[in-house]
């Protein structure tokens, strides 16, 4: 099988996107745990105190003095399976309340528990005699982490009240889209375009394959990956509404798991959890700043060996260089003038019978160099400094 899987992901993106090599290990997971009596009567306890308030589910005892790695042996529940809706009839039960009290219990399996049953197909669900329901083969199950719960919840929630944001910002907590690979506007229109026609149906109208079809394709086309806990809980999704169709229900699951989600998410601001979740964020927050000398040290590390490049792009500064730049070039004049100023006042001081020569143009007059620099140095200066204190007036920055 995991041949086979290779090759597909090679061959078909169809497999890529569905991750044939992840199903392949689940299959292997959970055929290996069915094998094992021991975790299966260990499902069965949990799922019993799950359950050990509730008049609507029963779970059946296990003989743990007959049980073994290799046999299990339980309560047997006398009953009628769930397909046999004419029995069930007979024996003045309605089958549509049936169906409720299948929903209901798989909405607290999600948002109560975190733990579900996987695999509930007609021969794995039981009517009793006096109308409650037990559930019986516990072989395949699957649990869910605080975080996944609440999304699933947000996911429910966003459904059933047509919000698409709330149902977008779950998404993309559980990290199944992402807004820099993907279009999202598309994604989210498509999204929509999909569970609308859905809406206000009877779940007898509603085929289960058109469902699964339209939630793979939508797969395939954005390149989702689910992990491999979703896509258990999609396959018992689809095996749910199966059976509440079976037994002739008109009830949404979306619609039956609202209170639910409700109450998780209202459960999640309360101290207690906010409290537990600081915890759990501050002991995170401190292992990534315990990896984080070691983290700077391999980049640097890998820098200096010319596998990495590290880019520092900057924006927004190119007013603030520019204003930086006019200041040192006004400073600078500034720095000429009062040179100029002290130049030529050193000239002028200097002896004044150097370098004479006779200029004609100020009527045969003797002018000496020295005299000539200083003056020009003043004329420099002056001339500067007026031009200096019109651009800062022009400025407006005086």
């Amino acid at each position: 099988m995991y041949a086979i899987a290779k090759r597909a992901e090679k061959a078909f993106e169809i497999a890529r996107v569905i991750g044939a090599i992840n199903l392949v290990k689940e299959f292997e997971r959970i055929i290996f745990k069915e094998l094992d009596m021991f975790i299966e009567a260990g499902s069965i306890e949990k799922f019993a105190v799950n359950f050990k308030a509730d008049d609507e589910i029963y779970i059946p005892k296990v003989h743990w003095d007959y049980t073994t790695k290799s046999v299990l042996t339980m309560e047997h529940i006398p009953g009628i399976k769930m397909d046999q809706v004419d029995a069930i009839r007979d024996h003045g039960i309605d089958p549509t309340e049936i169906a409720m009290i299948g929903l209901r219990s798989f909405s607290r399996q999600l948002m109560d528990f975190g733990f579900f049953h996987a695999d509930p197909h007609s021969g794995n669900t039981i009517v009793m005699f006096d109308g409650r329901v037990s559930l019986v083969d516990f072989g395949i199950t699957g649990y869910l982490d605080d975080e996944t719960m609440q999304q699933i919840a947000n996911l429910f929630l966003g459904f059933a009240e047509h919000d698409y944001d709330m149902v977008m910002d779950a998404l993309l907590d559980a990290d199944l889209i992402d807004e820099e690979t993907m279009d999202l506007k598309s994604f989210r229109r498509d999204l929509k375009d999909i569970s609308e026609p859905f809406y206000g149906r009877s779940l007898q109208t509603v085929s289960v394959k058109e469902v699964h079809d339209q939630v793979i394709q939508l797969i395939y086309k954005y390149k989702i990956r689910l992990p491999r806990n979703l896509l258990l809980l999609l396959k018992t999704f689809i095996q749910t509404e199966a059976l509440g169709k079976i037994l002739g229900s008109d009830a949404s699951i979306l619609e039956v798991a609202k209170p639910y989600a409700k109450a998780l998410i209202k459960r999640s601001y309360l101290t207690k959890n906010a409290l537990k979740n600081f915890r759990k964020d501050t002991l995170a927050m401190g292992g990534h700043m315990k990896s984080m000398p070691k983290l700077v040290h391999d980049i640097l590390k890998q820098t200096a060996k010319g596998k990495q490049r590290i880019e520092l792009q900057h924006n927004g500064f190119q007013e603030v260089n520019t204003q930086f730049v006019k200041s040192i070039n006004r400073l600078i004049i500034g720095l000429v003038i009062s040179a100029s100023l002290i130049a030529g006042a050193m000239v002028l001081n200097a002896p004044q019978n150097m370098f004479l020569f006779t200029a004609e143009i100020f009527g045969g007059q003797k002018i000496s160099l020295p005299a000539i620099l200083g003056l020009t140095g003043y004329f420099i200066a002056t001339v500067l400094a007026l031009w200096l204190i019109v651009m800062i007036l022009r400025s407006k920055k005086l």
